[in-house]
């Protein structure tokens, strides 16, 4: 599921709950923890519909818009017994494992599975010098660029607006 109502919660339940074996509830990382409301709902849902099997949540950075999201959300994810969590930077590490509203089974910090890809062999001609990805959206850092060489050619986007030619094999 990728949002709220996506309908899948049922089937993936009955599907749950008609195996004997143990099985660990997966959620998705790669967003983050709560100040975009719909990714805090979908994961409250998920803890609600799963309540006796482990939960484990991928790599997220936790960023709450003010106190009362980050404990009316706590109070939801306290209601399951066996929660994991996995965080990608020391700062959201440390927002859970010290705000002490949080009980959790387990809280790791680890890689991001996107940082583990590795060297990538390009398929086509680099068309820059430069390509800068730079978020737009809410979890953006703001920051400045750099100058950069005026004989490099450069271009800055967004990740989500990047594409990439597909190369020749």
């Amino acid at each position: 599921c990728s949002d709220i109502n996506c309908g899948k919660f049922e089937e993936a339940k009955e599907v749950v709950n008609n195996v004997s074996e143990p099985v660990v509830v997966l959620a998705s990382g790669g967003g983050n923890f709560c100040n975009w409301i719909s990714g805090c709902a979908l994961r409250e849902k998920l803890i609600q519909a799963f309540p006796d099997r482990d939960v484990l949540v991928f790599p997220q950075s936790v960023k709450f818009d003010d106190k009362q999201q980050m404990e009316t959300h706590a109070d939801i994810m306290n209601m399951h017994p066996n929660v994991t969590y996995l965080f990608r930077d020391h700062q959201s590490y440390e927002i859970i494992v010290n705000s002490g509203i949080f009980r959790y089974n387990n809280a790791v910090l680890c890689p991001d599975a996107a940082m583990q890809i590795g060297m990538i062999q390009p398929t086509t001609i680099p068309t820059h010098d430069v390509v800068w990805l730079k978020r737009k959206d809410k979890e953006s850092l703001y920051s400045e660029l750099p100058t950069f060489p005026r004989n490099l050619t450069t271009v800055v986007e967004d990740w989500v607006d990047t594409r990439t030619p597909k190369g020749q094999n």
